[in-house]
């Protein structure tokens, strides 16, 4: 019985101490993809990042969203787009894997960036998720969609697709 007793109190030792550690371990996983990220180039960034999604943690969440801040900070021109839009895609689709609401406002940003069709509609799949029941987010979908009625009215052409993701996000 006492062998039972001291093995059923490692066990939970185990158990709560090894929690402790794979927070830590995730966490400090998240300190040095976060510190790459900032230090490396465009085809870097995206290598860490898919390096990131195979991780499949949802502690490395705050590692998405910081890619999509990058993003709506730098210029979409040039050759790096293609990279720079594959970035995106990623963290969009793990940020919305992991429902990680701080990245909803990142997300509108980015929304309104990068005028892309496919990008649009997969920010507003995440936004779908993240976004759900923020009033904030809800307000800009529906100031977005004012001004597509706007220029609808002048007779010039929409792209219905994201029309169509908007109104089912």
């Amino acid at each position: 019985m006492k062998n039972f007793k001291r093995t059923i109190g490692i066990l939970i030792f185990m158990l709560v101490f090894g929690n402790v550690l794979f927070a830590q371990d995730v966490s400090a996983m998240l300190e040095s993809y976060s510190k790459n990220f900032d230090k490396s180039d465009i085809n870097a960034k995206l290598m860490l990042i898919e390096d990131a999604v195979k991780q499949d943690k949802a502690g490395l969440a705050p590692l998405f969203k910081h890619a999509i801040d990058y993003a709506v900070g730098v210029s979409f021109r040039g050759q790096s787009v293609s990279v720079l839009r594959q970035i995106c895609l990623k963290a969009i689709e793990q940020v919305r894997k992991f429902n990680h609401q701080d990245a909803r406002r990142s997300l509108w940003k980015l929304f309104k960036k990068d005028t892309d069709s496919n990008m649009r509609i997969q920010v507003l799949k995440a936004l779908g998720t993240v976004g759900k029941g923020d009033a904030e987010i809800v307000g800009y979908i529906n100031d977005w969609l004012g001004e597509q009625n706007n220029i609808y009215e002048t007779g010039k052409n929409l792209n219905k697709s994201v029309i169509a993701q908007c109104v089912t996000s």
